[in-house]
């Protein structure tokens, strides 16, 4: 991913019993900025679990009205933290948790730097 420029980001929790809760972690704020801001039914914390300390998004659903999937939606941009570095890694962590309690994480490893962009497989 190229620093500096917008990119949009639709991230969706599924599950055919309900979804219970999604959490979304990302890099500080000086990191990447939501400039449209986030979604109204999700809140934001700053959360201090491993080093640095990131953001955390999260939603939930009601129990008595469950539906089957939620999402997250916003345009955002990445800055680099360092004015020295050319390149940097920051992963984005994803939760889905379903009514029984089972969780579902998986996270996206993204470069941050001047080459181009591409998706390519680890």
């Amino acid at each position: 991913m190229k620093r500096d420029l917008t990119y949009n980001i639709l991230f969706s929790g599924k599950d055919s019993g309900g979804v219970k809760e999604i959490i979304f972690n990302t890099p500080l704020v000086s990191i990447i900025e939501f400039p449209d801001g986030i979604p109204s039914n999700w809140t934001e914390a700053t959360t201090s679990i491993g080093i640095p300390t990131s953001r955390e998004f999260k939603t939930n659903d009601d129990p008595l009205n469950p539906v089957p999937s939620l999402v997250f939606g916003s345009s955002f941009v990445f800055r680099i933290e360092a004015n020295d570095v050319t390149t940097e890694n920051r992963n984005l962590s994803f939760q889905v948790i379903d009514f029984h309690d089972n969780t579902l994480y998986n996270t996206l490893l993204l470069e941050i730097g001047p080459g181009p962009t591409e998706i390519i497989s680890r």
